[in-house]
């Protein structure tokens, strides 16, 4: 063998040497985006059903204890991101990956033997129970995944959160009327017997698949540049942004808490027909999301998130319809547009939100690391499933005290409010900058 040949040989091997990490990175995120498609699946599971059920069981309307149900999940979920993105680093990336399927997916398989109960405390109570821990495992996934892939392709940071956004979006479009077509079916224990085994299948993968590095991924910084969550929610622009997180899927709580039963009484929709209606809402989210990341990483966060509150808004008013309209009667092409609408202005609140924190925090002298971006992924989370936490059993209440119109006309006057002050905070650091 001549010296050329030689030469030629090291070179194509350390070629194929380079090549394997990318491909194994490129192979652990795809784990990572189809893991995020199951957990939400899991979430949005029971959303076509679980109402009803619970109305059943009580021999009546029961808006305001779903809503607890609901927001139990939420709950432990706002306090499960804050935990996760301020102590990631001492929890440890592989376990929080490994440990938030398990929970989860365990978790569902045991949720479907909850329809077997008849007593009413009963039943509530653990639904109660099995949600609150759900809501652990859905964030410690979800949360650490989505700054592990930040992290790796930190370049793109709106694009790569678009991407999170669009696995979660497929999950919720394909989680609800799968839930309502499985229920249909076989009843209450089916889909989540199925699903939860599905995502368990992970726990093994994700062991298998693991990130080059993610073991020493949290490296030592300046502690004047590290970032905390509470440095981050002192700055206005951050504040400002989460607010908008938590209007922007406060409607989400209240359409899984009433719309079921609004639906059910006003055309006599089945559980697949209200399923589909999540369809949409989840389907506009899902064709948005990726044109809104490139958008924000073109151009400006700040103002795409501004528009997205305003459709929002808009569609709050349009659903029911609002009682601002009273010569509108309820039709079904209204919920269908009112959903696609939401979909949209949620993609645009929430999708570009990442980036926009992440400059602030640069731009006020905090290094741009992983530690700065389970911060931000840990914020963003809680105040997603403050939404929740807060609204479920809020809007459950208002829509049992004054009806679902009325309730969404509530939500889309305190949307217009924050997009109001959005702007005019908005202006007022630019000025000040």
């Amino acid at each position: 063998m001549n010296e050329q040949e030689s030469i030629q040989i090291e070179k194509s091997s350390e070629s194929i040497t380079s090549s394997q990490p990318r491909l194994r990175r490129f192979v652990f995120a795809t784990v990572l985006v189809v893991c995020a498609y199951f957990t939400y699946i899991c979430i949005s599971l029971s959303s076509p059903f679980y109402p009803q059920v619970a109305a059943k069981k009580k021999g009546s309307t029961a808006d305001t204890e779903v809503g607890v149900v609901v927001g139990s999940i939420q709950l432990s979920a706002v306090i499960g991101s804050m935990i996760v993105g301020a102590y990631m680093n001492k929890i440890g990336v592989r376990f929080l990956l490994t440990a938030g399927p398990f929970l989860l997916g365990g978790c569902t398989v045991i949720f479907g033997f909850v329809g077997n109960i008849d007593t009413w405390a009963s039943f509530i109570g653990l639904s109660i129970a099995i949600n609150f821990v759900m809501g652990f495992g859905q964030v410690a996934f979800t949360t650490t995944a989505s700054t592990v892939l930040v992290d790796m392709f930190s370049s793109r940071i709106a694009t790569i959160w678009a991407v999170v956004a669009l696995s979660l979006s497929l999950g919720y479009i394909t989680g609800t009327p799968l839930g309502g077509f499985l229920y249909d079916s076989e009843g209450f224990f089916f889909p989540f017997v199925i699903i939860g085994s599905v995502l368990l299948l992970f726990v093994p993968l994700l062991l298998i698949f693991d990130a080059e590095g993610t073991d020493i991924i949290f490296r030592q910084t300046d502690s004047n540049s590290q970032a905390t969550m509470w440095s981050l929610v002192k700055m206005m622009p951050v504040l400002v942004v989460c607010v908008s997180q938590f209007l922007s899927f406060a409607p989400s709580a209240l359409f899984q808490t009433s719309l079921p039963v609004f639906l059910s009484n006003t055309f006599g929709w089945s559980a697949s027909q209200i399923g589909m209606t999540f369809f949409i809402l989840g389907g506009a989210y899902l064709v948005s999301a990726i044109a809104v990341g490139v958008l924000a990483d073109t151009t400006k966060p700040r103002p795409v998130m501004i528009i997205g509150l305003l459709v929002e808004g808009c569609s709050m008013l349009l659903i029911g319809p609002s009682f601002v309209f009273p010569f509108l009667s309820p039709r079904p092409w209204f919920v269908y547009l009112a959903m696609g609408l939401n979909g949209v202005g949620m993609a645009m609140v929430t999708v570009p939100s990442a980036a926009d924190m992440i400059d602030t925090a640069v731009a006020r002298d905090y290094e741009k690391n992983i530690s700065l971006f389970a911060v931000v992924s840990g914020l963003i989370n809680a105040a997603t499933f403050s939404s929740g936490a807060l609204c479920s059993p809020i809007s459950g209440a208002l829509t049992a005290a004054f009806g679902f119109r009325q309730s969404t006309s509530y939500f889309a006057f305190i949307i217009f409010l924050h997009f109001i002050v959005t702007i005019v905070t908005t202006v007022v650091e630019r000025r000040w900058s």
